[in-house]
């Protein structure tokens, strides 16, 4: 951000989309073998730990678009010097002040978290004579044969694309929504409020996780959001702006609603070994969807429409999903893998 390079910025992005991926796999894959496989902690347990996580994170979502308003309007952007290409100040304020949250945050999970890593039983680790032992090629190629060997996984990935890649569309979409050009957006305030509507969602999670199925809660969550967008297509050509403001306060509510919803379903339904790498692949179509969105240049009405289509793609798959999926034990990567192709790859003895 301190660049006015676009090559400078390219690179900040593709760090960016590296973090991303990181985020939503890493920590959550560390904390299903902390809590499930470690401590052996009850479904109930996980369930309201992933509540309390997401909760937290959209009060923390309040409290940066409060401190990240203040932090850019403090100091005016300038370059450092006359003609310089480096700037300081203005919108860059609170990425530098994320710098250090992110710093504090590595150095708590630097002494306080232990590796967890799942270790293979010795005659389930086994390769044959002159296969290198495992790498990132034989995760991915044993992730992408699981979600191919399981309807659920399947099923989950094409749910989460959807939901996400709407989720990332509206993220790119809401603030030339809301711009009138006659006065200057106050996006922190905004975003802060986006964050409340979030923490209202999981809150709700908690809520109600003991009296409504987990599958169940995610299809009201398809549905719910499945309106907003089509509200807000509607208010964003006949108006009042207000409305439109109003169906992206409901989609965010949604967003917090899904997401202990959906880390739930795949706590459940994710081979325990392969959890981190799967989450990853599901990330996949989700950034195919989110590339077409930006790369046609669709109007922003065009993009709520799609954002409505596929949402209701998705809550019709979770139709799909046996009831009771939730409290299921997910099975081990060797079961899946075997039900697609028939064996293991790499050479690891089937019969183990």
């Amino acid at each position: 951000a301190h660049f006015g390079s676009y090559s400078v910025l390219l690179l900040g992005r593709l760090l960016g989309g590296v973090a991303t991926s990181l985020l939503f796999s890493g920590f959550e894959a560390w904390l299903v073998a902390e809590g499930s496989v470690r401590k052996q902690l009850s479904a109930e347990a996980i369930s309201h730990i992933f509540a309390m996580m997401w909760w937290g994170s959209s009060v923390i979502g309040i409290l940066a678009g409060i401190a990240g308003d203040a932090l850019a309007s403090a100091v005016p952007l300038t370059p450092v010097t006359t003609g310089a290409s480096f700037f300081i100040g203005g919108y860059i304020n609170p990425f530098d002040f994320a710098i250090g949250v992110v710093a504090i945050g590595l150095t708590i999970i630097s002494l306080k978290w232990n590796e967890n890593l799942v270790e293979l039983k010795e005659n389930q680790s086994s390769l044959q004579e002159g296969q290198e032992s495992a790498g990132p090629m034989m995760y991915i190629n044993k992730g992408v044969m699981c979600i191919a060997g399981r309807r659920e996984l399947l099923i989950l990935m094409a749910m989460a694309s959807c939901f996400e890649g709407s989720m990332y569309a509206f993220v790119f979409s809401w603030t030339p929504a809301l711009q009138n050009g006659h006065f200057t957006l106050p996006v922190g305030m905004i975003f802060a409020t986006f964050m409340m509507a979030y923490m209202c969602g999981s809150a709700t999670f908690e809520l109600l996780r003991n009296f409504v199925s987990i599958l169940r809660l995610m299809q009201i969550t398809m549905l719910l959001g499945a309106a907003s967008f089509a509200t807000a297509a509607v208010a964003q050509v006949y108006g009042p702006s207000q409305a439109v403001f109003l169906g992206f306060v409901i989609f965010e509510y949604c967003v917090g609603l899904y997401f202990p919803t959906v880390s739930v379903l795949k706590c459940a339904v994710v081979p325990e070994r392969l959890r981190s790498t799967i989450y990853n692949l599901f990330r996949v179509p989700t950034n195919a969807i989110i590339i077409s969105v930006l790369l046609t240049k669709l109007s922003t009405v065009t993009v709520f429409v799609l954002c409505f289509t596929l949402l209701m793609f998705a809550g019709t798959s979770t139709l799909q999903l046996p009831s009771g999926i939730s409290e299921k034990e997910p099975p081990s990567e060797s079961t899946v893998i075997e039900a697609a192709v028939g064996k293991l790859p790499y050479g690891i003895d089937k019969a183990n």
